[in-house]
């Protein structure tokens, strides 16, 4: 399986009705807007409900399993099994998962499905979902992408994969104070609510690219693992992205709007983020725990740290992190736009929203160098900003002006009575 695929794009349009009985309960309409994005040509057709097949929650165990369910394909690179164009509804018969497949090294591929959560009270009458969309247990081999995930605990919750690929999926969410929903989780199997893509442990060679996660608690939160490549998402009023103990990671691309991290690293090492476009976070647009030898270059973190807790700080915070590189980043308007607890970190040629000093030859970088508050006591040396212009004093020129004339004239002066 090639795992660096890149398609012309994905549109996928879900209308979701809220009843007038209840505000959170969901009502899908016969005609929901599935896009089917044609590998390398981009075009577009629609699927409707209706198209999709009803079926039951599938539990696949093992090659054997999977071989005998009768999927098209032939479980090789060149020919995966295809699970396709199925509508599973947890509230009609409920499960853990809608599809949960384990112990398998055949490859598959899941796409233009439809997964519904399901809708639970707790003890207060408030609305909460359970289950997961589709849970993958030590599985290699697999591409996930082109599905709807609807009200599900978690979309995708993975555990112990590797050569897996999550992408171009849609995960739309309610706003409510008590809803639960989530996107992608990869770690830790169980019961997760308000998780989106979670990956979970010993997960390595995975790519989470270009899908959408809106109003979800969670966006995509990995722990444990290695070679990740999370690009092109985009996460709307979620918990943004988060890495636990990950190696050799790249985070580009991705956009996070109104989360509380953007992107929250813990212990991650030899990774690179960058390009990335963080913005209204609530806590930090990054925020690095303990990091060590990574790269943070040419992000966008702009309006972070609304509404700080605990010890997050706005745009870009170092916390107990060492040998990171942080470079070309802008950093407009947060709280704090950055902090730096760690120790033999970098700050080079970032554009800083208050930095106050001059650029008085004009190369765009600033005279003094931009001060980072924190213990480490950190600076940048070639500071981007606002600068402030240093118009030349015009009262000075002509003061030295009439007072070389004046020495001019008075030599001249001399020298006429000195000739009489």
């Amino acid at each position: 399986m090639r795992y660096i695929i890149r398609f012309g794009g994905i549109v996928i349009v879900l209308l979701i009705l809220l009843s007038a009985q209840n505000p959170t309960t969901v009502a899908i309409q016969n005609q929901i807007g599935l896009s089917c994005a044609t590998l390398n040509t981009g075009d577009m057709s629609i699927v409707p409900l209706d198209a999709l097949v009803e079926s039951d929650p599938l539990v696949i165990d093992g090659n054997d399993d999977l071989a005998s369910q009768g999927f098209p394909g032939a479980g090789t690179e060149e020919e995966p099994y295809i699970i396709e164009y199925l509508h599973i509804n947890l509230n009609e018969t409920p499960a853990d998962s809608a599809i949960q497949i384990q112990n398998t090294t055949h490859h598959f591929e899941i796409h233009h499905c439809v997964f519904e959560g399901e809708i639970d009270t707790d003890s207060t009458e408030h609305e909460f979902y359970r289950g997961a969309g589709i849970f993958l247990d030590r599985v290699a081999n697999a591409r996930i992408h082109n599905n709807s995930f609807i009200l599900t605990g978690i979309a995708v919750d993975i555990f112990g994969c590797e050569n897996l690929t999550i992408e171009s999926n849609y995960l739309p969410g309610v706003i409510s104070e008590f809803a639960s929903v989530g996107g992608i989780l990869m770690g830790e199997s169980g019961v997760m609510l308000g998780n989106g893509t979670v990956i979970y442990r010993n997960n390595r060679n995975v790519e989470v690219r270009n899908n959408r996660i809106e109003n979800c608690a969670g966006g995509i939160s990995c722990r444990w693992g290695e070679n990740f490549d999370i690009s092109g998402n985009v996460v709307v009023n979620g918990s943004g992205i988060k890495l636990h103990n990950i190696n050799q990671s790249v985070i580009m691309r991705n956009v996070v709007e109104h989360g509380g991290w953007g992107v929250f690293l813990y212990n991650v090492r030899l990774s690179l983020v960058t390009e990335n476009n963080l913005t209204h976070c609530s806590l930090a647009g990054i925020y690095m725990l303990d990091g060590f030898n990574c790269i943070i270059h040419q992000n966008i973190c702009a309006d972070n740290g609304e509404g700080l807790e605990r010890g997050s700080e706005g745009g870009i915070t170092l916390s107990g992190a060492s040998h990171v590189n942080v470079t070309w980043n802008e950093l407009t308007d947060n709280i704090r736009n950055a902090l730096d607890t760690g120790e033999d970190n970098i700050f080079q040629y970032n554009y800083w929203s208050d930095y106050n000093g001059t650029d008085t030859n004009g190369d765009e970088i600033g005279d003094v160098p931009y001060e980072i508050p924190g213990t480490a006591e950190n600076t940048d040396p070639f500071p981007r900003g606002p600068f402030t212009t240093s118009e030349p004093d015009l009262s000075l020129f002509i003061l030295v002006g009439i007072g070389a004339i004046g020495v001019v004239v008075i030599v001249v002066v001399v020298s006429i009575i000195k000739k009489r």
